[in-house]
């Protein structure tokens, strides 16, 4: 069990995409000197992430002390009850109280720069900074106005455009972009020091939000698997040196802050993060196995019209007036809404699963068919490998109690095995397939995340275990702050209890392994093969 005395203020440091699998390698070459100090000096070990391991759902559990089915985050997306309607997640989102507002309510203040799921939050104590979820090119703030003020003409441009949408072509357009990302950092620790000196905060918490992007891109450049060989460009070894270097003086940075209050200091991961094996056609799956059909020639030209005519709505609203638009979940997939039971309408990281119209208007009949879908996720395997491509399914009504109807919750929800990347929009010509490798997405999320703390009382050198639920109440407990509520996430450190949502995985010779030749003879794909999908609901009844 860790052992803490209470502290008077916290430095708390969001790694986005912090793993061991390519930290370690890195520290060991003594390329993040302030990181490996912090990691010698501290106790550290793995923080296990949400389920799924999107960053807004980590973070609100983070922030919260809870999992998706209390805090109610699910995407980076979710689908506003009774509009159906597809919206970003934010802060308002949450049916859980977030940390920042325990922590006001006790009296304190806090600093929060760049932390997903903050950009609306109002009744908070402090300086509150949004990240890259707000609906505005420039990034929410909520505090003082006259501070803020200062801080907008001291840091001009500081806006919340991602850097790493895609991976360069060239190493002019990485230049480009690490030095784009040098001058974020910079902007950054600027408010951080203008800040920490004007807020009386017991918490001050910076998320290195671009870090994700980063690794999603230039993974292979980290030089810490096989992915190097095939993909890396040797030549571009130094820029990425640089973004790191740069990273690991701002992590300094932040431990001196913390040095100089005698504050605590606990870096934390969302996600760990890992070689891409491949994105997973969520949607093909579904076609594939006769739950889904195509749209004609017709119906495709008019659904991308509309769809068109929804972003560019959508786009110029926030940009204009800081509201978004819903995009219609009947615009969002290359699917016939009237011959498909079920479709993936969004979700990059995970399989979100619904269940259409005419499937679900019959309770009984629905319930079979989500548990036939399940199975199916449960079992469909990398073509190639035989590695399954999902570690988790998670039947939302059954599992979690939750009227998916109602709430606008997907029916089902597939967590990616490591090594894979679900996605909802494919890009590919081949809507069938099930798994393509992407050059231009070589990393992506893992279930293992980091955490390290430093401190009166803590051991260096100690290992511990965590997951994202237990950070709030490890920090209020650090903080001495009496809580009384009952948080589904322990004290860093203290024995996990039994997870309650965890499925029934089936042994690996069990899994079906698709591939063109093979797909119609397994057993579980010819269950499905009947001559339309509305036939499968009929052939329940009997």
């Amino acid at each position: 069990m860790l052992q803490t005395r209470p502290v008077d203020r916290i430095v708390l440091i969001g790694l986005d995409g912090g793993d061991e699998r390519w930290l370690g390698p890195w520290m060991s070459r003594g390329l993040l000197p302030n990181l490996s100090k912090i990691w010698s000096d501290s106790t550290h070990g793995k923080l296990q992430t949400s389920e799924p391991a999107t960053t807004a759902v980590a973070w609100a559990s983070m922030m919260t002390g809870y999992p998706p089915a209390i805090h109610g985050i699910y995407d980076d997306e979710y689908v506003r009850p009774g509009s159906g309607q597809i919206f970003k997640s934010d802060d308002r989102c949450l049916k859980a109280e977030h940390l920042w507002k325990r922590i006001t309510a006790a009296g304190r203040e806090v600093i929060s720069i760049h932390l997903p799921m903050t950009h609306a939050m109002e009744g908070v104590a402090g300086l509150v900074v949004g990240g890259m979820d707000g609906p505005t090119p420039n990034y929410e703030m909520q505090g003082s106005p006259v501070f803020i003020k200062n801080i907008r003409e001291l840091v001009p441009g500081f806006a919340s455009k991602s850097i790493w949408k895609k991976r360069p072509a060239k190493i002019e357009e990485l230049a480009l972009l690490v030095k784009q990302f040098q001058r974020g950092l910079d902007q950054l620790e600027t408010v951080v020091k203008k800040a920490e000196n004007v807020v009386a905060w017991s918490v001050l918490a910076v998320n290195l939000k671009e870090l994700d992007g980063f690794l999603h891109r230039m993974w292979p450049e980290l030089e810490v698997d096989e992915s190097t060989d095939a993909l890396a460009q040797p030549q571009w070894f130094g820029l990425v040196r640089d973004v790191l270097r740069r990273v690991d003086e701002f992590i300094g940075m932040l431990a001196e802050i913390a040095g100089k209050y005698s504050a605590g200091l606990m870096l934390v991961s969302d996600h760990g993060f890992s070689r891409c094996q491949g994105l997973v056609n969520v949607n093909g799956i579904l076609r594939i196995h006769g739950i889904q059909r195509g749209q004609g020639l017709g119906n495709r030209t008019l659904s991308a019209g509309r769809r068109s005519i929804y972003r560019a709505r959508n786009w110029l609203g926030r940009r204009n007036i800081g509201r978004q638009s819903g995009l219609p979940l009947n615009l969002t997939t290359r699917c016939s809404s009237s011959n498909s039971l079920a479709f993936a309408p969004f979700g990059r990281l995970s399989g979100l699963i619904y269940l259409s119209d005419r499937a679900s208007a019959h309770e009984g009949q629905a319930e079979r068919l989500v548990e036939e879908i399940s199975e199916i996720f449960r079992l469909i395997a990398d073509p190639k490998s035989g590695d399954p491509l999902f570690s988790t399914v998670i039947p939302i009504a059954s599992r979690w109690g939750i009227d998916t109807q109602a709430s606008g919750w997907p029916d089902i929800i597939a967590v990616p095995a490591d090594g894979y990347h679900p996605v909802a929009r494919w890009p590919g010509k081949d809507l069938a397939s099930v798994v393509q490798f992407d050059a231009r997405v070589p990393g992506t999320h893992a279930r293992s995340g980091v955490i390290a703390m430093h401190g009166p009382g803590i051991e260096a050198g100690a290992r511990i275990e965590g997951h994202v639920e237990d950070v709030a109440p490890t920090i209020l407990k650090w903080l001495g702050l009496e809580d009384r509520s009952q948080f589904s996430g322990k004290l860093v450190g203290n024995a996990a209890t039994t997870n309650l949502f965890q499925p029934h995985i089936r042994p690996a010779q069990s899994r079906v392994v698709l591939s063109p030749s093979s797909h119609a003879a397994s057993p579980a794909v010819r269950g499905l093969e009947v001559p339309s999908p509305v036939s499968i609901l009929e052939s329940r009844r009997s």
